[in-house]
């Protein structure tokens, strides 16, 4: 019960931080590095687009992709400024289920985030950070599956990077 509770104060805190942003222009990295195409084809869902921040209040990282431009299914945020400390930052932030990425740019994990997992990369100055958006049960107030695997945001940040 507590942590249903304190799911649903942590995305009501994050939606109503994203409200009271204006929006924001589009970064143009956030095609460049990830195209709707492969986020819809990874979805399964060809309705997907990419909002800018603050477009709706969900909207508060840097990409946002989302079926119908309603629902968040993947959020990004992008550091282009990024050195080993910023990704060290990172690895004291997302302790819960932590796993190192080898392989995977200079430096890679993933964790998860109150029932969600976040996939943190870094290859040279730039710093991805993708987020997996969970369903959230009409019916109740749990959330629901992911909209993508942990897997494919490791596949979606591999693609990124390679484009970095």
């Amino acid at each position: 019960m507590f942590k249903t509770i304190a799911m649903t104060a942590i995305a009501l805190a994050l939606a109503g931080h994203a409200a009271a942003q204006a929006p924001r222009p589009l970064d143009p990295n956030c095609e460049r590095l990830l195209p709707v195409a492969v986020v819809a084809k990874a979805s399964g869902d060809a309705s997907v687009t990419v909002l800018a921040p603050g477009t709706i209040p969900s909207a508060g990282s840097t990409c946002n992709y989302a079926v119908a431009g309603k629902t968040v299914i993947l959020s990004i945020d992008l550091n282009t400024n990024a050195t080993a400390r910023t990704f060290q930052n990172y690895m004291r932030s997302y302790k819960e289920g932590q796993q190192a990425l080898p392989g995977l740019g200079d430096e890679a994990l993933v964790a998860s985030l109150s029932h969600q997992d976040v996939v943190v990369a870094r290859k040279g100055t730039l710093l991805v950070t993708l987020f997996g958006a969970l369903d959230l049960d009409e019916k109740s107030p749990r959330f629901g599956k992911p909209h993508l695997t942990r897997q494919q945001l490791i596949e979606l940040v591999r693609q990124m990077l390679t484009k970095a």
